[in-house]
């Protein structure tokens, strides 16, 4: 099982980018970005990390708003 911390860390080291959000999904965490905009004018999509088996996705907010409505914001200021 896949702690958060790792699950930040794998994410972080795929996009390249901070990650500054977080949803307990059960199944899986979603991860948001912050945007650099001096270095990129493209922005990177959230990711989903699987819990169970590490495998991370970006996708499309409007397809899983039912994930994002139902997950719990988690504080990650309490990991540093």
């Amino acid at each position: 099982m896949l702690s958060l911390r790792e699950a930040i860390k794998k994410a972080e080291n795929a996009s390249g980018k901070k990650v500054i959000g977080a949803l307990d999904c059960g199944d899986r965490w979603i991860l948001n970005f912050a945007e650099d905009t001096e270095k990129s004018s493209s922005t990177t999509a959230p990711i989903f990390i699987f819990k169970e088996n590490g495998r991370h996705e970006y996708f499309f907010i409007g397809e899983y708003n039912k994930y994002i409505r139902e997950g719990k914001p988690v504080d990650l200021t309490a990991l540093d």
